[in-house]
């Protein structure tokens, strides 16, 4: 009996695409916390560099976990994975 591929690919696309929004705004939360840090204490020249790498390696992140629900996206049947963007989830794409 061949295993219900659909169905596997879809949970793993919901998977996906939750832990992309999770990511997404963890690193918002970040940036703010560094931003404010910097306003703050006017963090060295170094510690600022590090937080600047630490936020381009999370969005290069969530940008490949953008690139694979794609892919997912475009290899499954239609209509066996779910739709679980919002048009708010969809602009944060394109930012």
């Amino acid at each position: 009996m061949k295993p219900d591929t659909g169905a596997a690919v879809a949970l793993t696309l919901l998977q996906i695409e939750t832990m992309r929004r999770e990511i997404q705004a963890s690193m918002l939360d970040t940036m703010m916390t560094a931003n404010r840090q910097y306003l703050e204490q006017q963090l060295d020249q170094d510690d600022f560099i590090v937080a600047n790498e630490i936020a381009r390696l999370l969005k290069e992140t969530v940008a490949m976990a953008g690139d694979i629900a794609a892919q997912l996206r475009q290899s499954t049947p239609q209509g066996a994975a779910p739709t679980t963007k919002t048009p708010r989830a969809a602009q944060g794409e394109n930012a």
